[in-house]
C-alpha cells in the first residue's frame, strides 16, 4: 500500500513491544525500524516482529529518509531532547506519556513542532474514552458553568494512583 505511514519506533522496552503489538493491528501502519541502546534485544524485537532494520543510535533511525513518523517510547526523562531530534529531523512524533518532567521541556516540544511544522501528538488514550469525550460536550456546551477547577483520581496498574 503506496499510502501507508512508515514508522520508527525508538524503545523497545514494555512500552515500545506494546506498541509495536498495537500498530499490527492499524492497516496504514508499517514499522520499518527500532532503535534501542540494547542491540540484542532490538534485534529479538525486530525479529519476532518482522522489523527489517535495527539502530542503537536513534539519530541513525531519523536520518532514513522513508520514516514519516517516530512512536518515542523512551524513559520519561528522554522524551524532551528526543522528540525535539525527531521533529528537527522533519518527523511526525508520536511521544508516551508523561510529554516531560518540566513545563519547560514541554514547551519546547510543542513550540518545536509548531516551528517545523510537523504533528506531535503525546500518547494519552483516556482523551478517546466515551467518558472523556462525554465531559467534553458537557463543557462545550455550558451545562457545567464557567469551569475553574477540577480535579480526577484514577488508579494504574499495580494500584498506583495518579
Amino acid at each position: 500500500m503506496a499510502d501507508r505511514v512508515r514508522l520508527g519506533i525508538i524503545g523497545t522496552g514494555q512500552i515500545g513491544t506494546h506498541h509495536i503489538r498495537r500498530y499490527r493491528d492499524i492497516p496504514d501502519a508499517e514499522i520499518v525500524a527500532v532503535a534501542d541502546l540494547r542491540e540484542e534485544e532490538a534485534r529479538r524485537i525486530a525479529q519476532e516482529y518482522g522489523i527489517p532494520h535495527v539502530y542503537t543510535n536513534y539519530h541513525d533511525l531519523l536520518a532514513r529518509e522513508d520514516i514519516q513518523s517516530v512512536d518515542v517510547c523512551l524513559h520519561n526523562r528522554l522524551h524532551m531532547p528526543v522528540t525535539v531530534d525527531a521533529l528537527r529531523a522533519g518527523k511526525n512524533v508520536y511521544c508516551e506519556k508523561p510529554m516531560s518532567w518540566t513545563y519547560a521541556e514541554a514547551k519546547a516540544m510543542a513550540d518545536t513542532a509548531r516551528s517545523t511544522g510537523r504533528m506531535l501528538h503525546i500518547q494519552l488514550a483516556t482523551l478517546y474514552e466515551p467518558e472523556t469525550r462525554a465531559v467534553r460536550r458537557l463543557i462545550d456546551g455550558g451545562h457545567l458553568g464557567d469551569l475553574y477547577l477540577a480535579k480526577s483520581v484514577c488508579y494504574r496498574r499495580r494500584g498506583r494512583p495518579w
